[in-house]
C-alpha cells in the first residue's frame, strides 16, 4: 500500500491533513529485470544465513497491529524470562507475516527488521502509567498528525482502555503480573533502544533508572531464543 498525504498550509500554520491509501498488488506489477539481478547480487553473500531453518511454528503466529499481537507478545514472554523483568514493552508496528510450519532467519528478520539493542530498566508505576495513557492518546487523538504507531505491546500487564474518557485518563485498572500498579514503587521492565530513545513518543522509558543496554540486537535475540 502507498500512502499519500497532502498536508494543508495556512500562514507558515499546519491546518489540516488529509490522507490516501493506493493499494499496489503484486498481480499487477511485473518485476524489472535489473533491480532483480541487484536485489539476488546484494543478497547471495547472506543467502545461507537468511534461509537458515530455526524453529517450527505448531500453529500460526500472527502481528496486529491495533490490537494485541500474538508474535509480540511471545517476543515479550521471551524477553521478560531471559531478563527476569515484570514487564516487556515493544513498539506497536503493522509490518511482517505470519508464522507457520518451518520458520527462517528471514522470517524473524521481516518481522523485527531494524536492529535495536536489548535493554532492560526501571520504572515506577506513574511512568508505567503515563506510558501505557501514551499509547491510547497515540491510537487516538483530537489532531490527525498526532496519531502514530499501533498498540504498545506488552507482557506481564493488563488494563483497561477507554477511549470515551478525557485524554490522559483512559488508562484503568493496571495490574503488574496479577498485582495492582503501585504509582512509587519501581518495576522491572525489558525493552529495546529504539523504545528508550522515545520511539514514537514513549520518552518515559528514556527517564526510567538502571538502564542496561545489552550488547545482543533485538532481531538477534529472538532468533536465539526461537531455535532454543
Amino acid at each position: 500500500m502507498l500512502g499519500e498525504i497532502q498536508l494543508k498550509i495556512k500562514d507558515r500554520k499546519l491546518i489540516g491533513v488529509d490522507t490516501q491509501h493506493h493499494f499496489l498488488w503484486l498481480s499487477d506489477y511485473k518485476k524489472d529485470p535489473e533491480m532483480e539481478s541487484l536485489i539476488q547480487k546484494l543478497r547471495a553473500p547472506h543467502r545461507d544465513s537468511l534461509k537458515e531453518k530455526i524453529a517450527t511454528a505448531t500453529e500460526v503466529i500472527q502481528r496486529q497491529y491495533k490490537s494485541e499481537s500474538p508474535f509480540d507478545k511471545l517476543v515479550g514472554n521471551l524477553l521478560r524470562k531471559e531478563y527476569d523483568a515484570q514487564i516487556s514493552f515493544l513498539p506497536g508496528v503493522g509490518y511482517g507475516i505470519s508464522l507457520q510450519d518451518e520458520v527462517i532467519r528471514e522470517d524473524l528478520y521481516t518481522l523485527i527488521p531494524h536492529p535495536p539493542k536489548v535493554t532492560t530498566l526501571s520504572l515506577t508505576g506513574k511512568q508505567i502509567k503515563a506510558t501505557l495513557e501514551q499509547t491510547a492518546f497515540n491510537l487516538k487523538s483530537e489532531e490527525k498528525y498526532e496519531i502514530v504507531g499501533g498498540l504498545l505491546q506488552s507482557s506481564g500487564i493488563s488494563y483497561t482502555l477507554n477511549f470515551s474518557q478525557p485524554i490522559g485518563n483512559r488508562i484503568s485498572n493496571v495490574k503488574v503480573q496479577g498485582e495492582d500498579l503501585e504509582f512509587q514503587k519501581y518495576y522491572s521492565v525489558v525493552t529495546h533502544t529504539g523504545m528508550l530513545n522515545g520511539l514514537h513518543r514513549y520518552d518515559e522509558l528514556g527517564n526510567g533508572k538502571n538502564i542496561m543496554k545489552k550488547k545482543i540486537q533485538l532481531n538477534e535475540s529472538v532468533v536465539e531464543k526461537f531455535r532454543d
